[in-house]
């Protein structure tokens, strides 16, 4: 199992707002986490890289603990984090976005290959290279952001909230995207407000509820399950 989180609990302003949460992510899936806003979906992704404290609980990623470890140092096990609202440097051109992504790498000629690959991927970032990244669109940033993350080469790509704010051409495109990093072997726990994407992308998904994981099953399971239909799927 590439990440086992078990009983995980995390506290904000005194209040517990993760509740024992127990998830799992195998090698090559793709996993949901679904609910509304507030239900602890970000909260989660960021105790998992770090970016909130955790009050209890364990995060075992390839074999190792990393609860409550610097984010710098979970970022390095293997694991990247693309932040609900993109969190680019907008001053910067989209190829300085890119470089900062590989940061914690020193393979230089790996780099630069990726960095072709990258190009290869999302061709208009390659015609946008020497743009300023504030300047992209929103579908671009995004594209940008995630782009930006695969730099890293994580062998687990966090996503929060990918399609917020786009249009529905874009949100296919961004599917369509999430589809191919996973082919290309990159695991990939997607949280993400539009239920009905989520779930017909992942192999398994969760359902997260005031701080708990209330359903779980396949992606398939879901879509059809009464329960998910009704206070998810807008039926």
């Amino acid at each position: 199992m590439l990440l086992k989180v078990t009983d995980l609990t995390a506290h904000y302003e005194g209040a517990v707002c993760l509740k024992g949460i127990s998830i799992d992510v195998a090698d090559g899936e793709i996993v949901a986490i679904i609910g509304n806003n507030g239900a602890g979906k970000t909260t989660f992704l960021r105790t998992l890289t770090g970016l909130k404290k955790a009050s209890s609980g364990n995060i075992i990623f390839n074999g190792k603990e990393i609860v409550n470890q610097s984010p710098p140092s979970i970022i390095k096990s293997g694991i990247a984090h693309v932040l609900q609202g993109r969190n680019l440097f907008k001053d910067m051109s989209v190829f300085e976005n890119l470089k900062v992504g590989a940061y914690l790498r020193k393979d230089k000629q790996e780099i630069n290959r990726d960095l072709d690959n990258i190009f290869i991927s999302f061709p208009i970032l390659k015609e946008r290279r020497k743009q300023q990244a504030g300047t992209l669109s929103g579908g671009e940033q995004q594209m940008l952001a995630i782009a930006r993350a695969l730099m890293g080469k994580p062998k687990l790509l966090l996503l929060d909230e990918p399609t917020i704010g786009l249009s529905p051409i874009i949100v296919k495109e961004i599917g369509r995207l999430i589809l191919k990093i996973n082919k290309n072997q990159t695991s990939i726990l997607l949280v993400e407000q539009n239920s009905r994407l989520a779930l017909r992308l992942a192999n398994r998904a969760y359902v997260i509820e005031t701080g708990n994981i209330v359903l779980t099953g396949t992606g398939a399971e879901l879509q059809h399950d009464e329960r998910v239909k009704k206070a998810y799927l807008g039926h």
